[in-house]
């Protein structure tokens, strides 16, 4: 038994670290190493791995660099994902926003694998770790005349494995990811705040690596369409240098304000299927997914996030939205005076509120003109 166990842990050896070291063919693997290019977290993941045009995920930079939430809401998301055979990675995420236009993010990715040699006679042997690390740090901002958010990923990665087992194989490499999100808001037949439409593009995986010659650099593009406030179907197409085309459909549905079910599908040489739960609970949202895949064993992956300040801003933009309301509804009675000073209410919490300036504006000129017209009678 423990012979069989040292073969199938120097299989996932190979397939991990070697795969993409010394093949010559432009065929699936030969670009390396895999962990740049794999999707992580349950979000992402129940969808089949198309998360480009998701927006405000707090593990968003690996999908798209731009999908960062630029409201002054601290994000932190922490991943467990069971990969391949004794194969497991940990992630963490970090993420702020800032002015209402900026974020900034960090992640941190360890993937490992730890076992036990046996010899040729079943003889338990010396304790390993093989692992990889990838670092990023990321950016953000929201363009102020377009509908548009634009990101980057700095990226480190590093390699190790013992050198009493393989010498010589420890290795950094860099690279980069580009990102753009534009939201916008056509064909859209549900009132809310969520845009209709987001579109989202990227390409990831620009870098230099002396001992990996080929990154898995590749462009993609996306969409996600929530025709209903309850429905979001995202599409997504990705064009790797060094491998076939390949592509997934996803959709998630809210069966309430905060349970929602995900499933999609990645479709490649072996199709990755994903479903997957989402619970959300005031700051806390809780995700899992699982992958059924004909390739290796199934996969499952739990995210735990956390969003510090978002039920107070969501607070706070409901409070605003019953103040505009209001303020409509009393202009549209020609009260006037109680509509300027809802409007100053809600200027009170908002003073840069573009809406209520604009009605503010309007309410005052109607004040004028009944002033005059009342002159003139």
């Amino acid at each position: 038994m423990g012979c069989v166990r040292t073969i199938k842990v120097l299989i996932i050896f190979l397939l991990l670290f070697f795969i993409s070291k010394n093949i010559s063919h432009s065929y699936t693997g030969e670009a390396g190493p895999p962990l740049l290019r794999m999707s992580t977290g349950a979000t992402t993941l129940a969808v089949g791995g198309g998360g480009i045009a998701f927006i405000n995920e707090p593990n968003y930079m690996n999908s798209n660099p731009a999908g960062g939430d630029e409201k002054p809401i601290f994000k932190l998301s922490i991943v467990h994902q069971e990969w391949i055979y004794d194969v497991n990675y940990e992630s963490i995420y970090l993420s702020r926003g800032f002015k209402n236009r900026y974020f900034l993010g960090l992640g941190i990715t360890y993937l490992y694998l730890p076992f036990i040699y046996y010899d040729y006679y079943g003889n338990k042997g010396q304790k390993y770790r093989i692992s990889q690390i990838l670092g990023i740090i990321n950016g953000g901002l929201l363009l102020k005349k377009v509908p548009v958010t634009l990101g980057i990923n700095l990226k480190t990665f590093y390699n190790y494995i013992p050198e009493n087992l393989y010498p010589d194989q420890n290795y950094f490499l860099f690279a980069m990811d580009f990102g753009a999100i534009s939201k916008l808001n056509i064909l859209k037949f549900f009132v809310g705040e969520e845009p209709s439409f987001t579109f989202g593009f990227g390409i990831k995986n620009i870098g230099y690596g002396e001992f990996i010659k080929k990154l898995p650099t590749e462009f993609s593009a996306g969409i996600g369409y929530r025709p209903i406030k309850k429905i979001l179907i995202l599409s997504q197409f990705n064009i790797p240098l060094y491998e076939p085309y390949n592509g997934s459909i996803g959709i998630e549905y809210s069966l309430r304000q905060d349970i929602f079910i995900r499933g999609g599908i990645h479709i490649k040489q072996n199709p990755m299927f994903g479903v997957g739960l989402g619970i959300r609970r005031k700051d806390v949202n809780i995700n899992i997914s699982y992958n059924p895949t004909p390739a290796f064993y199934n996969m499952l992956s739990l995210s735990i996030d956390l969003n510090i300040g978002r039920t107070k801003i969501e607070k706070k933009q409901q409070a605003m939205k019953d103040l505009l309301i209001k303020a409509l509804k009393e202009f549209k009675e020609n009260k006037l005076v109680e509509a300027l000073e809802t409007i100053n209410d809600l200027l009170e919490i908002d003073p840069e509120n573009e809406i209520a300036l604009a009605i503010k504006e309007t309410i005052q000129k109607q004040m004028e003109l009944n002033k005059k017209l009342e002159e003139i009678e």
